[in-house]
């Protein structure tokens, strides 16, 4: 008889009998820049960012004027610390001249960005102004640097222009989406 009264106390035990399945608490879906999350956004990429680019623009890796092949023949991964993406897949020689082959860079008419992934605890300066949706900008003569507070990371954008405006630089750095699945260099 204790066997049977034990077996059935083991039985309600295991069972779950009296207890209640209780509900987390609803927590609103936000991000930490305020603004409404939907479920994951699923978002693919060869580096940590994605941008929405215009035609002709390039994402590239960090290159130096110096560089000899075609920039884009040099493949983008998850493990760079920095990117650039630019207006052109030619060299761009930010100092106004190169020793490569004419025609295979340029000196005026470009913009230019250095994407830098940095530490999440990165600190944005306090001079830097806010221009929503998690970028701030600080505008330095006729470059500007923005910033980018990440999920994963956080991020900083170094403009460098000749002749163009900056409101397209801006454009596209305000297009980077934190990339959730990584994919091989096309």
């Amino acid at each position: 008889m204790k066997n049977l009264l034990f077996a059935a106390a083991v039985v309600l035990v295991l069972g779950g009998f009296g207890c209640k399945t209780v509900e987390p608490a609803a927590v609103p879906d936000t991000s930490a820049n305020g603004t409404s999350l939907k479920a994951e956004e699923k978002v693919e990429g060869v580096w940590h960012l994605t941008f929405n680019l215009p035609k002709d623009w390039v994402m590239v890796p960090q290159y130096a004027e110096d560089f000899e092949k075609p920039i884009t023949s040099r493949p983008i991964n998850s493990q760079l610390t920095d990117v650039v993406v630019q207006s052109t897949n030619k060299v761009i020689a930010l100092t106004g001249h190169s020793d490569l082959p004419e025609g295979t860079f340029i000196t005026d008419d470009y913009t230019y960005i250095r994407a830098f992934r940095m530490d999440k605890a990165s600190i944005v300066p306090a001079e830097a102004e806010d221009i929503g949706n998690g970028f701030s900008r600080l505008v330095q003569g006729v470059n500007a640097t923005f910033y980018m507070k990440g999920q994963y990371a956080n991020y900083k954008f170094v403009v460098y222009r000749d002749n163009a405006d900056l409101s397209v630089a801006e454009n596209v750095v305000k297009s980077a989406k934190e990339v959730t699945d990584f994919v091989a260099t096309p």
